[in-house]
């Protein structure tokens, strides 16, 4: 639950539906973000004046855990068995459900997601293992 009027980390809910009907399930979640690709679209017309257009273009993200599980060297296995079994690799969504300062609930859903592990961590001594998986998506959508 929100603190002070500010939204905190332990805020937001993930669900990363698969595209095959199956959710990833991540624990130990340490940060997530969504950074949107805009595009823009500038020009100068024959006034002189300078016009911007933004163009949404989906974007990417990035989910930073905690290994306490193999839930995320199993679904690169997966991955890859697809890949070179020539099966096609479908995108999937995350939705987000979030705990506003003010009590109410919003939901939004991350669509067309392609999902690529970008580290499996680094074992090391009395260090825990942080994985990282990035997602690049289509959408961003609102559906609460």
């Amino acid at each position: 639950m929100p603190n002070f009027g500010e939204s905190y980390g332990r805020d937001i809910r993930l669900d990363i539906n698969l595209p095959n009907g199956g959710i990833l399930t991540l624990q130990e979640i340490e940060s997530y973000d969504k950074k949107p690709d805009n595009h823009i679209d500038s020009f100068v017309n024959i006034s002189g004046r300078k016009i911007n257009n933004v163009i949404p273009q989906g974007g990417s993200g990035e989910i930073t855990l905690k290994r306490v599980d193999s839930t995320v060297e199993s679904f690169q296995a997966q991955y890859e068995a697809n890949f070179y079994a020539g099966g096609q690799q479908l995108k999937g969504t995350i939705t987000e459900t979030i705990s506003n300062p003010d009590g109410s609930i919003s939901q939004f859903q991350v669509q067309g997601v392609s999902l690529l592990v970008e580290d499996l961590g680094t074992w090391r001594g009395e260090t825990a293992v942080t994985q990282k998986i990035k997602y690049l998506y289509e959408a961003f959508v609102q559906v609460q």
